[in-house]
Parts: structure tokens; C-alpha cells; sequence
């Protein structure tokens, strides 16, 4: 059965805000010929006080404090799943203050048992945004740099300096500095590779998992430890209202006999990872899922977006409007599918991943609440995260391409024979995630120096 796609989706052309952003463009221009000239020596004046702060008397000598460096602004599910599961466990860990660094006044992180600190130093900082930074951080014993996909230099060189910058400054002020749950991808660029190897032996590194650690050790040896997605150790609300909402779905429809499959569109899969036009994108998921139910005539979808943040470049787009587009695309009943709605939790989304027979996700976060709770997820891989990931638990054959995409019956045909594995898989991922857990915790860099 074909869909035909009528409604378009709006490319961000607003003349209106042309004037705005030529202003900014003009701004942006004038800081980077300054950064330019005057981040050199700034940075001099950063390190000479990073070893000024080390050698005074630490304020906090009787107890551990930690400034927690994030990926990005608020409103991937993923980061918040990561950052609410670090502050968390630091404070099981007795740690008396955990503050989560936000880039901008505007976009405040708002994390349980932590606070937050506003520090611009996300991209490109400044020399001043050095200093800034080690006036901060002198009140702090650790500093916890989250890597995740960023330090390799594939979201653009310049992040991925800053901060192996910053890092070497926490380390030269005497903080206790790792960067954790970091991946490397297939192609890291050179120099921020050569950037690695110079950096402060004092800093801590964890990479994620095998393959990015293999990937890591051809340019720096073994130095790197191993560890998995410190996600992995937030737990989920199972009592939630949306989550008890979901669950008399699920329950309803196990009742009628259908295989309820939870279905995650990323909308990066529309601005980098295959480009595909979002009408594309969701055309080719209900094409699978249609052929998918010629399979499994009792089907039923439950929709898991996992981002709020819209790339302003391309197209206004994101998980929860690709989920909506779906929605009225499906040609079934609302008894046959369930989408939750904008301004669910991180903790909400893990509780619903158990209760589905199987996720099909192009999120490795998504993947792995479903994981945590013991279900089966596959995955529409991008960057060589998906490898990595279900490495740790023993498992080939959980992923496809995003070529492969367009093409429903492979697609639909992967995922039944997937199906077919089910209860091995879900015996699988429960044996391993004891192991895969204790990995998580090593991010943290908690044992005795």
C-alpha cells in the first residue's frame, strides 16, 4: 500500500529574520578575527592561572565537588538521560556538590540533585572563556568532560580542541580531569588525534566502547580505558502517568494478540546522516512498517521520539514533528498506535521501552533505555555507534544502513528475522547487563588515585 506525501515541510527561509541574522553573522565574524589574534596569549594567562589555582590550599579539601561539562544545549532525551544519571550517581557517591555547565542563559540545564553554572565554552571559546572557566573551576575537585561524540573532531575541529583544551586547563589547576563516554569514529580528524596524544597525562580518558577504543589506540596506545554509556545507569519511572497511559495501550493491544514494535524517526537522518527530506524519511518508515504488518497482520506502534532541539539550518524539524508526521500518515486506527507527547522525560522513554516486544531506533541513547530494560532494539546505524554499542552485549546482526532505508521489503525482511530471535536476544541482553552497568560506572573515575 503507497502513501502519497502532500503536506510540505517548511524550510527555514523567513525573510524577516534575515536582518537578524546577517547581525549575527557580522557579530560571529568580528569575535573569530579577535579570538583569533587574542586567544594565543589569553590562553598563556589561562594555563599561568590554572597553576596558580593548583598550588593554593583547595577550599573543598574535605569533600568532592564536580563540575560536569555538557554536549550541547537542552533537549536531546540522550543528554538528559546522560546527565541526570552522573549527578545522580555522584551524589550516591557522597559527592556534596555536582554543577552541570550550560552554554547560554536561555537554555539552562535543569538536572535533579545538581545546579547549574553558565560558562559560553561549548564552541570556539575565547581566551577570556578560558580564564572564566579556571576562576569557576578553582572551586571544584573533579571535572568530568563528556566526550560523547564530539572530541574526535567529526562535529567540527574547533569543539573538539576546545575541549581538549579545557581538559588540559583542569588538570593544570589540579582538578581531578577525565573525559568520559566518548566515542571515536571511523575517520577522527588527524589533528585533534595529534591534540590526544599531547594531552596532560593527568587527564583520565574512557572511551565507550571497543571499537572507538581500538579506533583511539592506533593513535595514542593504550592509554584510553575502556568503559560503556554512563545512560546506561538512569532508571527509569515506571509509575509516571504517560508511562501508565502507555502501558494500558500495550496491555490492550497484547490482548487483541497484535506485536507492538516501538518506532523512533531521527531527524538527523534529514540534516546529516543520509539527508533524506523529512516527507523521504517518513514515507520509507510506514512503507516498512506496512510491509512489516503484511508479516504480522496484528501490529501495533508505539512512537518514541527522543529530541526537542530543531536544526534552524535546514529544515525546523525534529524527532516528536517526524513522529507526529507519521502519525497522520498511518493508514490504521488509534487503537493500532501511541505517540507520546512533547515534554516526556528521559526517564518516562525508558519505562516505555520495556514495556514493547522490540524497538526499531535511529537513536544509540534510544537504544540504550531499550537496552536497560532488556529489550530487543535494532538499529538504523550511523558513525560506527552502533557496532560499539552492541559489542558490549555480544550481539551482530541488530543494525542496518540508512541506504538500506528506501528499500522496505530488506528492511521489513531484517526485522523479521529479528523477531524470529526475540526471546534469545532479550536472555542475551539480560546476562549482559550486570557487566555492561559496572563499565558504565568507570566514567566516573572514582577509584583511589
Amino acid at each position: 500500500m503507497a502513501c502519497v506525501f502532500s503536506t510540505p515541510v517548511t524550510i527555514v527561509k523567513d525573510k524577516r529574520n534575515l536582518m537578524a541574522r546577517g547581525t549575527r553573522w557580522l557579530s560571529f565574524q568580528l569575535r573569530r578575527r579577535a579570538n583569533k589574534f587574542l586567544r594565543r596569549p589569553l590562553l598563556a594567562v589561562a594555563f599561568c592561572y590554572a597553576r596558580w589555582v593548583a598550588r593554593q590550599a583547595r577550599a573543598d579539601k574535605g569533600g568532592r565537588s564536580a563540575l560536569v561539562l555538557t554536549t550541547a544545549d537542552p533537549g536531546n532525551l540522550g543528554d538528559e538521560a546522560v546527565f541526570w544519571a552522573t549527578a545522580r550517581v555522584l551524589k550516591q557517591e557522597q559527592f556534596q556538590r555536582v554543577s552541570i555547565v550550560s552554554f547560554a542563559p536561555d537554555k539552562l540545564w535543569n538536572v535533579p540533585g545538581a545546579d547549574t553554572v553558565m560558562l559560553p565554552i561549548h564552541h570556539n571559546p575565547t581566551g577570556l572563556d578560558f580564564i572564566e572557566f579556571v576562576r569557576v573551576a578553582r572551586g571544584f575537585s573533579h571535572f568530568y568532560i563528556w566526550g560523547a561524540d564530539i572530541v574526535d573532531g567529526s562535529h567540527g575541529v574547533f569543539v573538539a580542541r576546545g575541549r581538549l583544551r579545557l581538559a588540559n586547563l583542569g588538570a593544570a589547576a589540579g582538578l581531578r580531569t577525565t573525559i568520559c563516554s566518548f566515542s571515536v569514529c571511523e575517520s577522527p580528524a588527524p589533528e585533534i588525534m595529534r591534540e590526544f596524544q599531547r594531552l596532560d597525562s593527568r587527564v583520565a580518558l574512557y572511551c565507550r566502547d571497543a571499537v572507538s577504543y581500538e579506533r583511539l589506540a592506533k593513535w595514542i596506545g593504550n592509554r584510553a580505558k575502556l568503559s560503556a554509556d554512563i545512560a546506561f545507569l538512569l532508571e527509569a519511572d515506571s509509575e509516571a502517568p504517560l508511562v501508565q497511559k502507555a502501558r494500558a495501550f500495550v496491555q490492550q493491544a497484547r490482548k487483541d494478540g497484535k506485536l507492538v514494535v516501538g518506532i523512533n524517526l531521527n531527524d538527523m537522518f534529514c540534516v546529516a546522516f543520509g539527508s533524506f527530506p523529512p516527507r523521504e524519511l517518513v514515507e520509507h518508515y510506514v512503507h516498512v512498517c506496512l510491509k512489516l504488518r503484511s508479516f504480522y497482520p496484528n501490529l501495533a506502534i508505539v512512537l518514541l521520539p527522543h529530541g526537542t532541539y530543531a536544526d534552524q539550518q535546514r529544515y525546523a524539524i525534529t524527532d516528536f514533528s517526524l513522529a507526529e508526521l507519521f502519525l497522520k500518515r498511518w493508514p490504521g486506527t488509534s487503537n493500532d498506535i501511541f505517540l507520546p507527547p512533547v515534554g516526556m522525560r528521559a526517564v518516562e522513554v525508558r519505562a516505555i521501552c520495556g514495556l514493547v516486544d522490540f524497538v526499531f531506533s535511529g537513536r544509540m541513547h534510544l537504544s540504550i533505555a531499550c537496552l536497560t530494560q532488556g529489550t530487543p532494539v535494532f538499529g538504523l546505524t550511523y558513525q560506527g555507534k552502533f557496532e560499539g554499542l552492541f559489542r558490549h552485549f555480544g550481539l551482530d546482526e541488530m543494525f542496518i544502513a540508512p541506504d538500506q532505508l528506501p528499500n522496505a521489503d530488506a528492511v521489513a525482511d531484517f526485522l523479521r528475522k529479528g523477531i524470529e530471535r526475540l526471546p534469545a536476544l532479550r536472555v542475551r541482553i539480560q546476562d549482559q547487563l550486570p557487566k555492561v552497568k559496572a563499565l558504565a560506572r568507570e566514567n566516573l573515575n572514582l577509584q583511589a588515585p
